[in-house]
């Protein structure tokens, strides 16, 4: 996969990533992801005055156990907010940061992802990681 191309359809990588090297280092955390599933198309995106909404419908990851939690993590072409379900969840800050946030208490059945960028930019490497709670 290209820089600032997403992947076709929904897809899934290996438990650490590491098939496609260009989304090694895509996770914000220093604990490697347990799955990854990538969010391409279709994405419903919607012109506002020089920036844009990013929309994406996902269903929740059906075998998750009790102490594993879903992470909402994707490169930011431009400071964006971000929500799931109607609930801000962060707002990512500039052109290649990467943005994290554990989604798990957001997640339904049925799940809008929501993106709104002060650039008109595509997306690129946007995912769900699949990790191990932390223990304190």
């Amino acid at each position: 996969m290209e820089s600032g191309v997403f992947p076709g359809g929904l897809e899934s990588d290996t438990p650490t990533g590491r098939s496609d090297p260009s989304h090694s280092t895509l996770s914000a955390s220093p604990i490697s992801p347990l799955h990854r599933i990538r969010l391409g198309p279709p994405w419903e995106i919607t012109p506002l005055d020089g920036r844009s909404l990013h929309t994406r419908r996902f269903g929740r990851p059906r075998t998750l156990d009790p102490d594993e939690r879903v992470w909402l993590v994707c490169l930011s072409p431009s400071k964006a907010e971000i929500s799931v379900n109607g609930e801000p969840v962060g707002t990512a800050a500039d052109n290649g940061t990467i943005f994290s946030a554990d989604i798990t208490n957001l997640l339904k059945h049925r799940n809008e992802l929501r993106i709104t960028a002060i650039s008109t930019e595509p997306l690129a490497g946007v995912a769900l990681e699949i990790r191990k709670a932390v223990q304190s």
